[in-house]
C-alpha cells in the first residue's frame, strides 16, 4: 500500500534509504524497523548549479502528486537548483493498514511522533550536499510548510517559503515560538 505513484516523477531519479530503530524516536514505530524512506532528485539542465531546493507537499499528498501540482521542476530549471522532492512517510495522521495518508512529523502534526522527519531531511542533505556545500532552500505546502518552518528553526535549511504552513513545534502557537527561540539559540 505504498503511497508512491508507480509512474514516479518524469525526469527525476527516485532514491531511498532505510531508517533504523535508533534513528527514530522511541515508541511504537521503533518496533516496526526498518522503514524505507523515499525522495526524488532532479538535476537541472543548467551547468551553473546555484543551490538545492527541497520541497514538501501537504498531508495526504504523495510526493508525485505534489510535484505534478506545484511544477517546481520548472523553477529548478529556471534558477539552477537541484530539486529534492521529499516523500512523507506512510504513517501520516489517520493512516491505517488499509489506507496510507502520507505526512511529515513537523512537531505537533501530521504523522506519528515516532517518525523523525528532521533526521530524514538531514540524511537526504548529507547525501546530496556533501561535496557541493550549496545553499539549501525549503519550500512547503500545508504540512510540508510546517516541516519547512521546523527545519528553519533548527537551522537545517538556509531559508524557506511556506504556503499555508504554520510553525507547529508544539501544539499551541506560543509554545512553538518559544521552542523555536530555544532551538535557534542552541544552533
Amino acid at each position: 500500500t505504498r503511497s508512491l505513484d508507480e509512474e514516479g516523477i518524469p525526469g527525476h531519479e527516485k532514491l531511498s534509504f532505510n531508517m533504523l530503530g535508533h534513528e527514530l524516536a522511541p515508541g511504537i514505530m521503533a518496533r516496526r524497523m526498518p522503514i524505507t524512506r523515499y525522495y526524488y532528485r532532479y538535476i537541472p539542465q543548467s551547468e551553473n548549479i546555484k543551490g538545492i531546493l527541497i520541497q514538501y507537499g501537504g498531508w495526504k499528498q504523495s510526493c508525485e502528486v505534489w510535484e505534478k501540482k506545484s511544477n517546481t521542476t520548472a523553477v529548478a530549471d529556471k534558477y539552477g537548483f537541484i530539486l529534492i522532492t521529499a516523500c512523507g512517510s506512510d504513517y501520516g495522521l489517520f493512516s491505517s493498514v488499509f489506507k496510507t495518508l502520507p505526512g511529515f512529523n513537523a512537531g505537533a502534526c501530521c504523522t506519528t511522533a515516532d517518525i523523525n522527519d528532521v533526521l530524514y531531511t538531514r540524511i537526504i542533505l548529507a547525501k546530496e550536499n556533501r561535496l557541493r556545500r550549496l545553499p539549501v532552500y525549503g519550500y512547503g505546502y500545508s504540512n510540508g510548510g510546517m516541516m519547512v518552518q521546523t527545519l528553519l528553526c533548527r537551522k537545517i535549511i538556509d531559508t524557506g517559503v511556506t504556503l499555508n504552513g504554520v510553525m507547529a513545534l508544539k501544539s499551541d502557537p506560543e509554545s512553538s515560538f518559544e521552542a523555536c527561540d530555544i532551538l535557534t539559540l542552541r544552533n
